[in-house]
C-alpha cells in the first residue's frame, strides 16, 4: 500500500498518525484541519483537501492511487522528513538544553 489516508476530520490536533504514515514513506491525503498543514506539504509529501469535501478527498485519493509513481515519490519526500526531526535530534537538542543549563550555574 502506497496510500494511507488518515481521517477526513473537520478537527484534529497534531496527529501522531500522520508521523507515523510519513516514517513508513507512506503519501497521505489529509484535510485542512489542525497541525495538519504543518505536517504535509501539499504535493510535495502528501495532498491537502479541504474539510467536509468528500469530492476534494475523492479526487486526491483517485489521483494517488492512478499514479504509483507520484505516490512513491510523495512518500519518500514524506520518509525524509519525518527523518530531520527524528529521535536523534530531539534527544541532541535536548541534551544540548541540559548543558547549556549546567554551565549557566
Amino acid at each position: 500500500m502506497l496510500v494511507r489516508w488518515l481521517t477526513s476530520s473537520r478537527q484534529e490536533p497534531v496527529s501522531i498518525e500522520i508521523t507515523e504514515a510519513m516514517a513508513a514513506g507512506l503519501a497521505s491525503v489529509v484535510t485542512d484541519v489542525g497541525e495538519n498543514a504543518h505536517l504535509i506539504e501539499n504535493g510535495v509529501t502528501g495532498r491537502i483537501v479541504p474539510p467536509e469535501d468528500p469530492q476534494a478527498l475523492a479526487d486526491a485519493l483517485r489521483a494517488l492511487i492512478q499514479n504509483p509513481s507520484l505516490c512513491h515519490a510523495l512518500g519518500e519526500e514524506a520518509r525524509k522528513r519525518v527523518q530531520q526531526y527524528g529521535v536523534e535530534r530531539m534527544v541532541a537538542r535536548t541534551l544540548q538544553v541540559y548543558e547549556q543549563m549546567l554551565h549557566k550555574h
